[in-house]
């Protein structure tokens, strides 16, 4: 009777330290995904303001001139150099309209039907103060199917993005606000690599957990 007590304590200690493991290693896991699901998405978030920057203020001349057959040579060239760009368009607070577009049709309207509304009142919002330059982050989702070149699907109806939209100023002293260049740029890529990272993950704490319950 003694001994089968003894078992008995001992199996409850055994299951007790195993649940306790199981707990460690899942809890570990779940902070590990976590922690890389964020710092990919944070890298690509950075990634898109960081086009946005640098592309848009090259567009300064020909948002100036009105030359918009130059903006949209210039546009169609960004967008077919990175397959993770999926549409760019540039605002004329002027004239408030999109002056030239990749994908081409894009251009001629003031609001896009490619993401949802709210998006473009935050990217084209009008300031005429004074202001270093800014980038606006969404991370919203296509309304559409996007092809660039005809007949290549870019992007499709539903497929999560993250656009950036930067101001574009006048180079008059002081300079105001004339025009708007947004990017949307898919998250494939960063699915992609989040998957990956799971997967790696699950298999180590697959390992600590066999070893964890094979020592307990």
């Amino acid at each position: 009777m003694r001994g089968f007590a003894f078992r008995s304590i001992q199996t409850r200690i055994i299951v007790a330290v195993t649940i306790l493991i199981v707990a460690i290693v899942s809890v570990m896991t779940w902070l590990w995904i976590s922690a890389e699901t964020e710092f990919y998405r944070s890298q690509k978030i950075q990634q898109a303001r960081s086009l946005a920057l640098g592309f848009g203020s090259t567009l300064q001349g020909e948002v100036v001139e009105e030359n918009w057959a130059n903006m949209r040579i210039k546009l169609n060239i960004f967008l077919k150099g990175d397959e993770d760009l999926v549409y760019a368009m540039v605002h004329d607070l002027k004239e408030n309209q999109i002056a030239a577009a990749a994908p081409p049709e894009l251009a001629g309207s003031f609001i896009t039907d490619v993401v949802p509304v709210a998006v473009s009142q935050k990217a084209i919002r009008l300031s005429n103060s004074n202001q270093s330059s800014q980038v606006r982050i969404s991370e919203s989702y296509l309304l559409r199917n996007i092809e660039f070149p005809p007949k290549k699907l870019r992007g499709y109806e539903g497929e999560p993005i993250i656009e950036a939209a930067a101001d574009i100023f006048s180079p008059t002293n002081p300079s105001t606000v004339i025009g708007v260049f947004r990017v949307g740029v898919t998250v494939r890529s960063l699915d992609a690599q989040i998957t990956k990272t799971v997967k790696r993950t699950l298999a180590v704490g697959a390992i600590a957990l066999f070893f964890g319950v094979t020592a307990a």
